[in-house]
């Protein structure tokens, strides 16, 4: 684990796509560690597909061999990325829809000993946060919300809150819950360092990134996320204060993705807004002509994002201009994946698509047999996706 992202609580983030969107700026782009797919026009080949309940609509997070996702059933699982074997299986209360991340953070033991060990976090329908150890699924804390939890954990530095000299910069679980409000919480225990209320329900996913303005300080982050009232908000990372919000044009249901000193977030008025992730200042907007459920991938040529119009755009990052469009066969409620040139994202018309990146051209499309809701995630030679009918499916990239 030597590239390994390394906190200073002496927690890690994972190597792999170890939560959804695959970092906790929410790019959807495959880092270091990960191996680029060639481009090629073959049809792709299925490893394998394994039947995990009723539907699977979380995003599956893989590091280090094991495969974490959710399901309706009420179970998160862990399976071998290799074989597709169940390793372990934790029932909770309610449905699973949240999408796990995995981090190694400090843990204390019987006697209070701390030592890195690595952990799943993940939200549940049962208005509860779970903790699981990552190697076995054992339950190490849960933390009750008001409402259920849709929104996956980010897994991101705690800044020392300013004028405490009792606060350790660290890192933390940062979610939200339908109750309205994001909260983080201390990932070795579960116990709430502070909340922010929004006052609408939160389906949006967080994304914490290092303060992006002059006057910053080099530990100063901030998390954006968006709620049902249409509003835009960037807090504190340490004190969840707010620094601004902006009201956008719809419900923000999307998860917003920041690269570029900017804020991407589409919303359900079918427009794609990038603001100024200092002030809020609106850069520009592109409209589309249906909701906008998916979260942005960005690369430093592109902002891609899927709409229930059944396309996926392609559009500047600095103008706003639209690169491309594609179309599919139905709704795009997933969110992409971009992996070296091609883009990955699955639609209701039963496909996984995967499209160039610079034309929108179809390299090939996989059947799933069912809806993708469930968002890509792209890992060395393989692709892992959930389906409507309850499979988790690995695809083998052409070589």
């Amino acid at each position: 684990m030597s590239d390994d992202t390394v906190y200073p609580d002496g927690g890690t983030q994972t190597r792999g796509w170890q939560s959804f969107r695959a970092d906790a700026a929410n790019t959807g782009v495959v880092r270091a560690g990960t191996t680029s797919a060639e481009e090629s026009s073959t049809t792709p080949t299925r490893r394998w597909a394994t039947i995990l309940g009723p539907r699977v609509q979380s995003s599956p997070a893989i590091v280090d061999g094991t495969v974490y996702v959710g399901s309706w059933d009420g179970c998160l699982y862990a399976l071998d990325a290799h074989s597709g074997d169940i390793r372990w299986e934790t029932e909770t209360d309610a449905v699973i829809r949240s999408s796990p991340a995995v981090a190694d953070s400090l843990v204390a033991n019987e006697s209070g000993a701390q030592s890195p060990q690595r952990t799943v976090y993940v939200g549940g329908y049962d208005d509860t946060v779970y903790a699981l150890d990552a190697a076995t699924g054992e339950c190490r804390w849960t933390a009750e919300t008001d409402d259920a939890v849709f929104a996956s954990p980010a897994i991101a530095p705690l800044p020392p809150a300013s004028g405490d000299s009792e606060t350790q910069a660290g890192v933390a679980v940062y979610i939200g819950s339908w109750d309205g409000t994001i909260t983080t919480l201390d990932p070795a225990t579960g116990e709430t360092i502070w909340s922010f209320d929004t006052g609408k329900t939160v389906f949006s996913s967080p994304a914490v990134v290092p303060r992006a303005d002059a006057a910053a300080t080099a530990d100063e982050y901030t998390a954006f996320v968006g709620d049902d009232d249409g509003m835009l908000y960037a807090l504190d990372a340490a004190l969840g204060e707010s620094r601004w919000h902006r009201e956008l044009d719809g419900q923000v249901r999307a998860s917003p993705a920041v690269a570029h000193e900017t804020v991407y977030v589409g919303t359900h008025g079918g427009t794609l807004h990038a603001l100024e992730a200092a002030s809020g200042e609106p850069r520009w907007r592109a409209d589309t002509d249906g909701r906008i459920w998916s979260s942005a991938a960005v690369t430093d040529d592109a902002v891609y994002v899927g709409s229930y119009d059944n396309n996926v755009y392609a559009f500047n990052p600095e103008s706003g201009e639209r690169l491309w469009t594609a179309e599919t066969g139905a709704e795009v409620f997933a969110s992409p994946a971009v992996d070296g040139d091609t883009v990955y994202v699955g639609s209701w018309d039963t496909h996984l698509y995967a499209f160039d990146a610079h034309t929108g051209d179809v390299r090939w499309r996989y059947e799933c047999g069912d809806g993708v809701y469930s968002s890509p995630a792209v890992t060395d030679d393989t692709i892992y996706v959930g389906c409507r009918d309850g499979t988790l499916h690995a695809i083998g990239l052409p070589p």
